[in-house]
């Protein structure tokens, strides 16, 4: 745990965009200063990208909630 939260942000990632996350893990993406968004639904992850960006992703449910 914490691996990877602390790899993206050395790389200065400052978002992530999953389908499910559990709280745990959020909190340490979150101390890491980087903002989860959950919960967008499996398709293309270009297209993924271009409407988080145009601020147009559609998310559900996150399926990860433990």
């Amino acid at each position: 745990p914490g691996v990877l939260p602390e790899w993206l942000s050395q790389h200065g990632v400052s978002t992530i965009i999953v389908n499910g996350i559990g709280s745990r893990a959020q909190t340490i993406f979150n101390e890491k200063q980087i903002k989860v968004v959950t919960s967008a639904a499996i398709e293309n992850p270009e297209q993924i990208l271009q409407d988080y960006l145009n601020g147009t992703l559609t998310t559900t449910d996150n399926f990860c909630d433990h």
